[in-house]
């Protein structure tokens, strides 16, 4: 018979017996362990997180519509314009409601956001934003009351974008 060598023969604990098979609930789970398939992966979702939008819906005084258009054409697009350069919005539109019901607004102004900005980045955009104007919160604040007169704010929405996938 040959002579054991550990070194050819790892298996083999002794010449001529073989180890035994390891047995028994620890086995039995390692068993389990190594056998069992890789989790399953979840499926990509059918749909992808898009822009927010921001609509403000405006009931306009009777009488009043073309000097809020005027309003709208001049200092709100001024702003919107420089946001947009700005990179903190990325577009902006005015949908008019052509058939309004009892209590329904008159016009929608929507803003694009590609994401929401904290409280602090909204505070500090509106410092850059008065500047640029070269005007300050109470002025805003004065010319706001102004357009209360012919122009009432009613909800306002936020609203984000869903893109489904394919």
């Amino acid at each position: 018979m040959a002579k054991y060598d550990p070194l050819f023969h790892p298996n083999i604990s002794q010449p001529g017996r073989h180890r035994r098979l390891a047995t028994g609930p620890a086995a039995i789970v390692a068993a389990l362990i190594c056998a069992s398939p890789a989790p399953a992966q979840d499926p990509p979702p059918a749909y992808e997180l898009g822009p927010y939008w921001n609509v403000s819906a405006i009931d306009v005084e009777a009488g009043h519509f073309e000097e809020y258009m005027a309003y709208l054409a001049g200092r709100w697009r001024e702003i919107q314009e420089f946001s947009r350069r700005q990179g903190w919005i990325l577009d902006y539109h005015i949908l008019s409601n052509v058939f309004p019901r009892e209590g329904e607004p008159d016009l929608y102004l929507m803003i694009r956001y590609a994401d929401f900005p904290s409280t602090d980045e909204f505070r500090r955009r509106e410092r850059i934003i008065l500047e640029h104007l070269r005007s300050d919160r109470q002025a805003i604040s004065g010319e706001m009351r102004d357009r209360a007169r012919i122009v009432r704010q009613g909800d306002q929405m936020l609203l984000r974008e869903l893109t489904l996938g394919r």
